[in-house]
């Protein structure tokens, strides 16, 4: 075969004819994980589309034959336990796709994110909502030039339901349009199906992004207009959802949007009401992997917990793994057959570790393990409940795998310790027998 550092060094190469091989050991630039094997053909019928079928300056066609891209999936580290926060970083063929930007007090963090996986320019980035723990960044990423005119910006649909509103998200709305038009910079609001290809093989499908749907439906969480990204390499998919919840993922069941099951799953971080509702999404969904981005703390909120989708999740072999509890970055990696996990640990093994004391050490209600004190023992069995310390009413509810339970706000007489009602917590064994907090009537 012959040999081409890019595709585009193939393109323009005369000498090449009909049967000849050529393989070319990166798509972009050598060695950018965009490598592939192609035949060259004459074949009129052939049309080119960019996957797998390229027009040659000669006249003849080069058809990929074998692909040997590679698509890494990044997860920050545990840079930030105290709040919530979405950053998800994909890399194929040397180019980088951020979704969503986290807090801005985290921005060490996040930079540290970029300048570990050799990012130091942003060729995409995707803003799913207008809330600060998806959007704190955007301007300080445009100050720090790691963002600039050669950046495809693409931002949420449902602009238009509040650039001439009152709402809070309005100031979010301005700071993020005036930073973008203040460095001379354009920006993109994908539309529905609207389709991003990098490389011959990486396909990113924007859904969820039909303002008009948002007004017809009467939608006013605009957790609920998050744009939704489906990442395709080749058979492998993988989805993220920013904090769309039921009534937005179902849509897109019903739609068709998501077809199959998922690969790899970035769990929506507040998580999803409708309780017997939501098992019908996830058994659709049924994903290989899912990551949970944030701490339990802001994944129980009022009637929105995460615990019902832990746990089924749990039910069905779905490998998962929370960010704030891997101290180094979970990061998977697809080739065109496969996707797996080249570093990060399952909730379930880190449990096995030995960790530190009064480390909430397992993300899963049913099979919660953790160290406390002799005094309070579950020091953190809040967590495993619902975290309802933070609630803002006297009563909340939160959904677990087994039915709705009422939590009371707080013990007055003890703010350490909630008060439960119509709970009983059963404990059995101890932290050294990996113990288990079980929830019942």
């Amino acid at each position: 075969p012959y040999y081409y550092n890019t595709v585009a060094d193939m393109k323009v190469d005369a000498k090449l004819k009909a049967d000849d091989m050529a393989i070319t050991l990166g798509y972009y630039k050598e060695n950018d994980g965009g490598a592939g094997l192609y035949k060259i053909v004459d074949d009129n019928i052939l049309v080119e589309d960019g996957d797998s079928i390229h027009n040659l300056d000669n006249g003849l066609k080069a058809e990929l034959i074998q692909d040997f891209s590679i698509v890494k999936y990044i997860f920050p580290k545990n840079w930030d336990t105290s709040f919530s926060g979405d950053a998800n970083l994909i890399i194929s063929c040397g180019k980088s796709i951020l979704i969503d930007t986290h807090q801005s007090y985290s921005k060490d963090g996040l930079y540290e994110m970029l300048r570990d996986n050799e990012v130091n320019h942003i060729d995409y980035l995707i803003i799913t909502h207008y809330h600060r723990d998806h959007m704190g960044n955007v301007a300080n990423l445009i100050n720090d030039g790691y963002v600039d005119r050669n950046t495809q910006i693409y931002l949420p649909a449902y602009c238009n339901l509040i650039e001439n509103s009152t709402d809070y998200l309005k100031v979010i709305y301005d700071e993020v349009i005036n930073a973008i038009e203040n460095a001379n910079l354009t920006y993109t609001i994908p539309e529905e199906n609207q389709v991003l290809k990098i490389g011959n093989s990486l396909k990113l499908t924007f859904y969820n992004c039909d303002g008009n749907v948002f007004n017809t439906m009467g939608w006013t969480n605009y957790n609920e207009c998050s744009t939704i990204c489906m990442i395709e390499h080749n058979n492998i998919k993988s989805l993220y959802t920013g904090d769309a919840l039921y009534q937005a993922l179902n849509r897109a069941l019903e739609n068709g949007f998501i077809k199959g099951k998922i690969n790899l799953y970035k769990i929506e971080h507040h998580g999803i009401d409708y309780n017997n509702k939501l098992i019908n999404v996830l058994k659709a969904l049924s994903p290989d992997y899912a990551v949970l981005p944030s701490t339990l703390r802001d994944s129980q909120w009022n009637n929105q917990s995460i615990s019902s989708t832990l746990s089924y999740l749990q039910n069905i072999g779905t490998k998962i793994f929370a960010v704030h509890k891997n101290y180094d970055y979970i990061i998977f990696e697809s080739n065109c057959n496969n996707i797996s996990i080249e570093k990060g640990l399952m909730s379930s093994d880190i449990a096995k570790n030995d960790l530190p004391q009064n480390y909430y050490v397992d993300i899963n209600t049913t099979n919660t393990i953790q160290n406390g004190t002799e005094q309070y023992p579950f020091k953190e069995l809040a967590q495993a409940l619902g975290e309802i310390s933070n609630a803002q009413t006297s009563d909340s509810r939160i959904y677990l795998a087994d039915g709705t339970y009422n939590v009371s706000q707080m013990d007055d007489a003890n703010k350490n310790i909630p008060r439960l009602r119509n709970v009983t917590v059963s404990i059995y064994g101890n932290s050294d027998d990996n113990s288990k907090v079980i929830i019942d009537k």
